[in-house]
């Protein structure tokens, strides 16, 4: 594979060959993937005892407050979308897409920057999605979910992911919350032995088709591991009009713990990326949670879907006195699920809901319903939708 699969002039500066659509995005989406994760300053990773990690404020935070901004580890189109989809930022491809490799027919970009920023790594892992693309027909789940872990699994023979450059949790300077070396993969908690039956039955037929289709160092402990890692931690990216199109595995979002009144909700931010948002203040010492889940699910559900999926049974304060939410947090538009309304301002007069992303005005009360001010686009990021 090289430049010219890729739909790229050999020796071309990427910057005169963008896709007239999106060069505006393409530029943007550079600019973003190139620095570094964004943290407060005045959050941390503490280790509560009974409970292990933890995302806690060091001082008191008003409410709105943007925490945290993330980079996915790895990120990519999903089957139905790789024509349609960047498989490197999932920016919407308008037109027929300039720049593919044209190998494996799974990998499409939106601009020549991304095809290029892409093909170090691409050039890893696409005859392998060949093969699998043959093994396993008919399934787009498990081949969306056996390419993401390809193309983990093959970011160690990329320089830029060394895992010695970083040291454990513990190392003196390292930040876990701005660590996206393959340390960060390497300290995700599996909780493997917990998995259901049907899920690790899963695991183990996607590692029979990357052994087939792929040469990969790692044992098969380390990959079923890896497997359950994923099942964890990864996100897909939906539409409003629920169609999953990309997923992605999320290393320093895996820190913020489970709520059902969380005080902290998530963002889709461009190109992958998430955004953290308080969404009430807090004081120094407060554990910053989120939900991983619809707010406006029942306690019944919210604990069988907890456990199922999440492999823990929840604690806390709402569902120890199955306590409702209140309707000021939730965004009254008609969604796949329920949106939660993320405070604009320190006194909580306007809020944005994290999924449509339309802008509504806070009443005082918190039995009363928001109202809305501006409509917004609309694409969801849900909790990880793969079958594993």
């Amino acid at each position: 594979i090289n430049a010219e699969y890729m739909g790229l002039e050999s020796g071309s500066d990427p910057s005169e060959n963008r896709c007239d659509n999106n060069c505006a995005i393409a530029r943007t989406t550079m600019m973003m993937r190139r620095n570094p994760p964004f943290v407060h300053p005045s959050i941390q990773v503490v280790h509560i005892p009974g409970k292990g990690r933890a995302v806690v404020a060091t001082e008191a935070l008003p409410a709105g407050t943007v925490v945290q901004r993330v980079p996915p580890f790895a990120l990519q189109a999903c089957e139905g979308f790789i024509r349609s989809r960047c498989d490197n930022c999932l920016n919407k491809i308008e037109d027929a897409p300039q720049h593919a490799c044209r190998s494996c027919q799974h990998a499409s970009y939106c601009c020549a920057e991304c095809a290029t920023e892409s093909l170090p790594l691409h050039a890893l892992e696409c005859a392998a999605i060949q093969s699998l693309v043959s093994a396993i027909p008919g399934d787009p789940d498990m081949l969306s979910t056996a390419r993401l872990a390809l193309r983990v699994l093959v970011t160690p023979q990329l320089p830029s992911h060394d895992l010695s450059r970083s040291g454990g949790t513990g190392a003196p300077g390292r930040n876990p919350l701005t660590d996206t070396s393959l340390r960060a993969v390497e300290e995700l908690i599996a909780n493997s032995s917990q998995l259901p039956e049907f899920s690790q039955g899963y695991s183990r037929k996607i590692l029979a088709h990357l052994r087939r289709c792929a040469t990969l160092p790692q044992s098969d402990e380390y990959i079923l591991e890896f497997l359950a890692k994923l099942y964890c931690n990864g996100f897909g990216v939906w539409s409003a009009a629920g169609e999953c199109y990309g997923y992605g595995l999320y290393t320093l979002s895996s820190y913020y713990n489970h709520n059902c009144a969380p005080n902290c909700a998530r963002f889709q931010a461009p190109h992958g990326w998430l955004d953290f948002h308080l969404l009430e203040p807090v004081e120094a010492g407060a554990e910053l949670c989120i939900s991983y889940l619809d707010l406006t699910l029942s306690r019944a559900a919210r604990q069988t879907h907890l456990q199922t999926d999440y492999l823990f049974i929840c604690t806390c304060a709402r569902c120890e006195r199955d306590l409702p939410i209140a309707p000021r947090y939730i965004c009254p538009l008609n969604h796949i699920r329920a949106g939660t309304l993320v405070p604009l301002n320190a006194e909580r007069t306007e809020a944005r809901c994290n999924l449509c992303l339309s802008e509504f005005g806070l009443p005082a009360a918190a039995d009363a319903l928001p109202v809305l001010l501006r409509s917004g686009p609309s694409e969801q990021l849900s909790r990880s939708k793969m079958t594993l």
